[in-house]
């Protein structure tokens, strides 16, 4: 497991450019863009394995709240909870099949979005 204040050290020299004007033909440039995919690649496989420090950090504080018969505590300055959730949804296939046709209510919502591959 990476330390994490090693780990961030290690990119503080990256130069996170942020909102190039894609307008100016230099940042059209294919070389350019090459270089900007592969950098947000970077950024993103290094996110994941941030995300993934995180995921083992917080499995060691739900085991030890666990160990200890707790759901909350105060440790320092720092409150931790690992309380249950209720989550609530609707099963559309046994509406559909109780109701018939949902589409007239079915709200549609288009978006876009960015996939690097």
């Amino acid at each position: 497991m990476h330390n994490p204040l090693t780990y961030c050290k290690q990119y503080s020299n990256i130069n996170i450019r942020r909102g190039a004007d894609p307008r100016k033909n230099e940042e059209r440039d294919g070389a350019k863009m090459h270089e900007k995919i592969r950098e947000y690649k970077q950024y993103k496989r290094m996110a994941e394995e941030l995300q993934d420090l995180m995921d083992a950090i917080a499995g060691d504080l739900k085991a030890w709240l666990e160990a200890e018969g707790m759901e909350k505590a105060v440790v320092g300055e720092y409150k931790l909870s690992y309380t249950e959730q209720k989550r609530e949804t609707l099963d559309k296939k046994r509406l559909e099949q109780d109701l018939g046709d949902l589409t007239e209510y079915t709200r549609t919502t288009y978006y876009k979005m960015l996939r690097v591959s």
